[in-house]
Parts: C-alpha cells; structure tokens; sequence
C-alpha cells in the first residue's frame, strides 16, 4: 500500500513538471515570434524613411535648380527672376540743401556834386525805403551856383533878343542896299554866337537845379544799407562812392544741393525756405536761375531761390535750408530693374511675351523713392525683370513672378 502512495505521488510529481516544460516551451515560441513581427515592422518603416528623405531631396534640388540662377544655367533651366508691369505714376521728388539769404539787386550810390556832408542820418544795417534821406550836403554852394546860373540866362537871353533884332535890321537894309554882304555875314554870325551863349548858359542852370536837388539823397529802393563811406564834415567829389545798399522787397537763397540732384532742379520750380530764426515759419519762392558750376570741394551746385520779403524779415546772410520740389506723372519702373544708371549706358531686361529677357537701353529721368522715371525704351505695359537681372543674359528663356499686381 505504502508503494501505490509513493508510486502515485512521483507520478504527479512528473506530471507537474511536463506541464510546466510545456508552459515554457510555448512561451518561448510567442516571444521568438513578436520579435520577428517588431523586426518587419521597423524595417518597413525605415524604408519609408529612406524613400521619403529621398523624395525631399529630390524636390530640393529640382526647387534649387529652378530659382538658383546658379543651377539653372547648367541644367539648361529658365533663369529666375522677379518682374515689374512698367505703369504710369506720380512722382514727387525733393532735392534740399542749406544756403544764405542774399538782396536782389545791389545799390552802389556814387556822389553827383561836390560838397560837403552835413548829415548822415543812417547807419550801416539800417532798413530804408524810397523816402529814407541817406545823407544831405551844405545848400549854400549849391543855392549860390543856382541864383548865378538863372542870372546868366537871363543875361544871354537879353543878349541874344538884341542880337536878333540887329541881325533883322541888317536883313533889311540889304534888301534896300544900305548894307553890304559883309555887314549881313557879322550880323548872322553875332546872332548865332549869342543863341550859342544862351544855350550854354541854359546847360549850366540845368546842372544847377540837378546839384540843388542833389543836396539832399534819398534811398531809391527798399533795402538794407550794406556799407556807408562817408561821415558829416566830410568833403566829396563827383562820382565818389558814397554807400552801397540791398534791394530787400525781394531776396535771393542761394541754396547749395548736391551734384547728382543737378538734372532735377531747373528754373520754375516751386521751393519752400525755412530758417532757424523764424522757427515754425515757412517762405515760398521759385527756382530762377541754375548755377551749371559744381563746386570741386563741396561737390554741390548753387540754387537761386527768388523770395518775396514786404515785410523786410529776411536779411543778408541768413542762413536757412530750401526744399525744391518736382513733381510729374511718369512712366516708372522700379529702381531695382535699370542696370548701369550713368549717362547713355543706362539698361533693363524686358521680358517678351514668349519669357524671353531682351536687353534694351533708356533713357531716364528723375529718380526718387524706389522709382526712375523712364523716358525712353520702355513704353507702358511693358514687362522689366526686377530680381536676377546680374545673372541674365540677353535673349535668356525665363520665368518670372509678377510684382506690383
């Protein structure tokens, strides 16, 4: 009986460990196949990794060959490049630069008598005006020369009466054969001598009124007086220098603007003018007259800039600062676009219905804002390439993308 037992309990000793083996071994094999289902898996998704980074590299270097100018011309591409509709357009240019008040017109005042100066009741940096007395002389002189000049008319005046009443007399007694040919002849030439008397005399009173009126020297314009001569007690002659004056009504700046704004400022043009001294305040005026000078330091040319001044605010030498402005309804094409902008060497690259870039040579005006205004080469509608243009040759295929719409 103690054997069965023994005999049982071995038998399901072993029992118990052929189940467990078997457990193992069936475990294993799920292992062993998930492993090798995980390693499909991770290689079907490296494949399409690979395939992807492949199809991007692909796609980048076809995008660098088709907007890389670098790659397009070897490949035989059409070359890249960005492109303007050339349109009409307002443009505003304004060309500036510092500069000085100056008069309008200089005065030099120069004496008409010999005298001497008993006032001068102006000084140097005076405002005058057309009845402004600049300086008055001694009469006396003056006055006496008058009263000796009429009396000597007078005298001739007599003179040449009776000697046309002689010279009647004569005439007739010829007629009546009294008086001989020699008698008319003295006659006629005492006649003339006294008329030629008279007219001197005449010429003198003239010249006397004129230093008379001479005596007293007004202002003839409304100015500044820029330099004065002479000083009371002192003795002038004829044609003395006496005082120099500035016409102020109207003034000149003459502005200083750099030389490449040399083709945009001409005469007409409408400028404004402000100053330091009247902040706030803005002078309007026009371009008169173009210096066509450069200087060699400052690399600029002079402006005239004709100012209205009633009111006398603007001295010589004031120094302020003019804008000039231009303005015109052009046909424009980005700045960008014109190759060799210097003289007749100026070019752009006009695109061709079939995308074809033809060189053209313009001719261009004001530049400003981004924009050159074009005169000729390019007519409106035309398509300019904008972007690429260093790397375009002409008669390149292209292909472009359209500014500006």
């Amino acid at each position: 009986m103690q054997e069965l037992i023994a005999f049982g309990s071995d038998a399901a000793r072993h029992y118990k460990l052929d189940q467990a083996a078997a457990a193992a071994s069936r475990a294993g094999h799920e292992v062993k196949t998930d492993y090798s289902r995980s390693s499909s898996r991770l290689r079907s998704l490296l494949r399409i990794t690979l395939i992807a980074i492949g199809v991007s590299l692909i796609a980048a270097t076809a995008y660098q060959a088709w907007y890389n100018p670098d790659l397009s011309r070897p490949l035989h591409l059409p070359m890249p490049a960005d492109a303007f509709r050339a349109r009409m357009m307002d443009l505003t240019e304004i060309s500036g630069g510092g500069g000085q008040v100056q008069p309008s017109q200089i005065v030099n005042l120069s004496s008409w008598i010999v005298g001497q100066v008993t006032q001068v009741p102006v000084n140097l940096g005076d405002i005058v005006n057309p009845d402004t007395i600049l300086y008055e002389c001694n009469p006396a002189p003056l006055i006496a020369a008058l009263t000796a000049a009429q009396e000597k008319v007078n005298t001739m005046q007599y003179a040449a009466t009776i000697a046309e009443k002689q010279d009647a007399g004569t005439q007739e007694m010829k007629k009546q054969g009294i008086a001989s040919e020699a008698d008319t002849l003295a006659s006629s030439s005492s006649l003339a001598q006294a008329r030629a008397n008279l007219a001197s005399a005449q010429q003198v009173l003239i010249q006397a009124q004129i230093d008379r009126q001479s005596a007293q020297v007004k202002s003839p314009v409304t100015g500044i007086v820029m330099s004065r001569m002479l000083n009371p007690g002192e003795r002038i002659v004829m044609n003395q220098q006496v005082m120099v004056l500035g016409n102020l009504k109207e003034v000149y700046f003459l502005a200083n603007i750099s030389e490449d704004k040399i083709a945009s400022v001409k005469a007409g043009l409408k400028a404004e003018m402000v100053f330091e001294a009247f902040p706030g305040q803005v002078f309007q005026g026009e371009v008169f007259f173009v210096d066509p000078k450069t200087s060699p330091q400052t690399r600029s040319f002079t402006a005239y800039v004709k100012i209205p001044n009633p009111d006398l605010k603007l001295k010589p030498g004031l120094s302020g600062f003019a804008r000039i402005t231009q303005q015109k309804h052009v046909l424009v094409v980005p700045d960008t676009a014109v190759m060799n902008p210097v003289g007749e060497n100026a070019t752009v690259f006009v695109i061709t219905p079939d995308n074809h870039a033809v060189l053209r040579h313009v001719r261009y005006g004001m530049i400003t804002q981004g924009w050159v205004e074009i005169d000729d080469g390019v007519q409106e509608g035309d398509i300019v390439a904008t972007v690429g243009t260093l790397y375009l040759k002409d008669g390149d295929k292209v292909h472009y993308h359209l500014e500006g719409l």
